[in-house]
C-alpha cells in the first residue's frame, strides 16, 4: 500500500450521525487515525477518552460551585414536603423540639399533654333540667348535721349529711351510701355562698342498702370539680362514705 494514501471512516456523534475522519496509512500498512475528536487538546484514544457526563449536570466544577452556591445548603433548607433536604430538616426540627422546649416543659413538670390534665372537667355547668328545678334545695347548706334542703319538693325536710368543697384539681370523687336508706346528691359550681341559691345545680339519688351499714346506691366521677352536697331524711347511724383523692 503506498505511503500516506488516504483511507477514510466515519465515527457517529451524539446524536448518532456519521461523522467523517481521515487516517493516514504509511508503508508498512499503519495507520495512523486523523481524529475528528479532539478533548482537551488531543485526539480522543487510550489514556485520553472522551468524558462521559450527565446532561443535566454542570459541565465543570465552576458551574456545580456556582449551582450549590444558588441552591444555598439543602440540609437547611425549610420544610417542603418532598426530598431528603426536606426529611433531614424535618428531622432537625423534630431534635431541636427534643432537647429544647420539650426537654424543659419535662424537666420543670409542665404538663406538656394538656388534655389529660386533671385541671380539665366540669364544676357544675350541667345543671338540672327546668322540671327537676324545683326540687334543688333553696339555699346551699351551711352546717352538716342541721341545715334543712327547703323548699316544698319531696326533700323539703331533709338534712344535710354531707359537704365537699369545689376543687379544681380534685383528680375523682366517690360516694357509697351505706345509710340504709335514700339520699340525694345536689351538684352545684361552688360559687355562690352557703345560704344562697345553688348556680349550675343538678341532683340525682341514691338507693339505700338492704339495711345499714348494707352497700346501697354509689356514684364516682373524674371529671366534675364542683361542689358536693348530700342530704338525707335524717342524720343516719352509718352516714354516706365519701372518697376525694
Amino acid at each position: 500500500m503506498a505511503a500516506d494514501n488516504p483511507s477514510s471512516w466515519s465515527v457517529r456523534d451524539g446524536n448518532g450521525a456519521p461523522k467523517s475522519s481521515n487516517n493516514t496509512v504509511d508503508g508498512a500498512g499503519n495507520i495512523t487515525p486523523q481524529h475528528a475528536i479532539r478533548t482537551n487538546g488531543a485526539p480522543v484514544e487510550e489514556g485520553n477518552p472522551l468524558p462521559v457526563q450527565d446532561a443535566n449536570s454542570p459541565a465543570s466544577l465552576a458551574q456545580q460551585t456556582a449551582t450549590a452556591g444558588a441552591l444555598g445548603t439543602p440540609a437547611d433548607a425549610a420544610w417542603g414536603g418532598t426530598g431528603s433536604s426536606s426529611v433531614v430538616a424535618a428531622l432537625k426540627a423534630v431534635w431541636s423540639a427534643l432537647t429544647g422546649t420539650l426537654k424543659t416543659q419535662l424537666q420543670a413538670g409542665t404538663n406538656a399533654i394538656g388534655s389529660v390534665s386533671v385541671s380539665n372537667g366540669s364544676v357544675g355547668a350541667d345543671a338540672s333540667s327546668a322540671a327537676n328545678r324545683a326540687s334543688l334545695p333553696d339555699a346551699v347548706g351551711a352546717t352538716v348535721g342541721t341545715s334543712t334542703y327547703g323548699g316544698t319538693g319531696p326533700f323539703a325536710a331533709y338534712i344535710l349529711v354531707a359537704s365537699v368543697a369545689a376543687s379544681t384539681t380534685r383528680a375523682n370523687i366517690d360516694i357509697e351510701n351505706l345509710s340504709g336508706a335514700q339520699i340525694v346528691v345536689v351538684r352545684d359550681d361552688g360559687t355562690a355562698a352557703a345560704g344562697n341559691a345553688p348556680i349550675n345545680a343538678s341532683w340525682f339519688i341514691l338507693a339505700g342498702g338492704s339495711g345499714a351499714p348494707s352497700q346501697g346506691g354509689a356514684w364516682s366521677s373524674t371529671t366534675f370539680r364542683g361542689r358536693i352536697q348530700i342530704w338525707a331524711a335524717s342524720v343516719p347511724t352509718y352516714p354516706p362514705t365519701v372518697m376525694v383523692d
